[in-house]
């Protein structure tokens, strides 16, 4: 297809965005994002960030294994979590359609920030349990052993947490010193560290306002959000950005896209996945 015709295409989008009288939503999940627990925001992030990248799609749906070695260890993490991931690049499920289980399994690769989603988990648990339960058997230390044969009641009265606390304690008082193990490289935060809560959930509804202007055009949502039709998009105690002006709209557009280049700063060149200069 043609330049021309790909205009002619956009041009007539355009045209039967203005006709719209109403908004059209797209499904909640894609733009509501206010039931997200606060340990899951930067995991809801990079998911759904990740969720509008074609190129990541593209490249998730075929086979570039062997290309993705020579890009920096956190790029190669984000590529690992999304390429595992079939309710990503197949199914196109939200971050808040995935279950318990998909969500540890996504974060697992991905390497998540210290107090990320996965550390409350019971799958991670599960595998702090078993890495910690390996490490005595080798130090063969039966006293430590001990430690971890875990009663009903134990399960019963300590949260996760506790328990995850308890066995991170373990590992670090007790890991052979011929098994020093590999150092993490987290995710690094989506505009440098120390991010607010609130910032990140302000991050959301930006991609959630890109999201609405996929399917509408700009007057309508300005009249709808000024009418109180788009009460989502207003982030308590974040200095709460007015999207009651349409630069808001453009705006929001253009720091999703400007994030996405930088979670995901690659392309695909001659069926070959490169870096993007």
């Amino acid at each position: 297809m043609g330049k021309g015709s790909h205009r002619r295409l956009a041009n007539k989008s355009q045209e039967m965005l203005d006709k719209q009288s109403e908004v059209v939503f797209p499904p909640d999940y894609d733009w509501k994002f206010g039931s997200v627990p606060e340990n899951e925001l930067e995991a809801c992030l990079l998911w759904e960030h990740g969720r509008e990248s074609d190129i990541l799609r593209q490249y998730c749906a075929t086979n570039h294994s062997d290309e993705k070695s020579k890009f920096p260890i956190d790029v190669r993490r984000r590529l690992t979590a999304f390429r595992y991931m079939p309710e990503f690049y197949k199914q196109g499920l939200s971050w808040q359609d995935l279950d318990t289980k998909a969500k540890a399994n996504f974060l697992s690769y991905a390497a998540p920030t210290k107090g990320s989603f996965t550390a409350t988990t019971p799958v991670m648990v599960s595998a702090i349990a078993q890495s910690a339960l390996r490490m005595v058997k080798e130090a063969n230390n039966p006293a430590d052993m001990m430690l971890l044969l875990i009663t009903p009641e134990v399960w019963e009265s300590c949260s996760d947490s506790t328990l995850t606390k308890e066995f991170q304690a373990l590992l670090k008082a007790h890991r052979p010193k011929r098994y020093p193990g590999k150092k993490a490289h987290p995710i690094p935060a989506l505009s440098g560290s120390g991010i607010s809560k609130q910032k990140r959930r302000a991050f959301l509804v930006q991609l959630g306002a890109l999201r609405l202007g996929k399917k509408n055009s700009t007057d309508i949502l300005v009249k709808a959000y000024s009418a109180g039709e788009l009460d989502e998009l207003v982030i308590e105690g974040c200095g709460s950005e007015s999207y009651s002006e349409s630069s808001a709209w453009s705006k929001a557009k253009k720091n999703v896209e400007e994030r996405i280049s930088k979670l995901f700063p690659f392309t695909i060149v001659d069926n070959s996945l490169v870096l993007s200069e």
